[in-house]
């Protein structure tokens, strides 16, 4: 997070964070709301973190289908 609007208390600057599913984040920086946003462990493998979105989904279609 580089920058927060008034009032966003659950995440802060410099947070690492998931963007929501359908935001087209082919791109560098992004507006969007603080709803449904949490921060990322700093210490977490940042190759890990980028496969949050789709390995969950994956797994859990494989397990129901």
């Amino acid at each position: 997070m580089r920058q927060l609007g008034d009032g966003v208390e659950n995440v802060k600057v410099g947070d690492r964070v998931v963007p929501p599913l359908y935001s087209l984040t082919w791109r560098e920086k992004m507006i969007i709301p603080a709803e449904g946003l949490f921060a990322l462990p700093p210490d977490a493998d940042i190759q890990q973190l980028a496969m949050l979105r789709i390995n969950p989904v994956s797994a859990a279609l494989l397990l129901n289908e």
